[in-house]
């Protein structure tokens, strides 16, 4: 299921970035850090790291 949502997203880094997206956004939207809202996506970039958890695992990351 991973491997084919990577696949149907084209490549690694852009299912990352499809992954935090809606996090971003929202954290984009309620103004949580007091910093410029293009600094987010590299801070989540960073704090999210999406894909790098197995599913079998408690350290699995849900935020979609």
């Amino acid at each position: 299921m991973y491997l084919r949502a990577v696949l149907a997203t084209g490549s690694f880094a852009r299912y990352d970035i499809a992954r935090r997206a809606p996090f971003v956004a929202m954290l984009e939207r309620v103004d949580a850090f007091p910093i410029p809202k293009e600094m987010i996506s590299i801070v989540c970039a960073f704090w999210l790291r999406v894909g790098e958890y197995h599913p079998g695992t408690n350290a699995l990351i849900h935020f979609c």
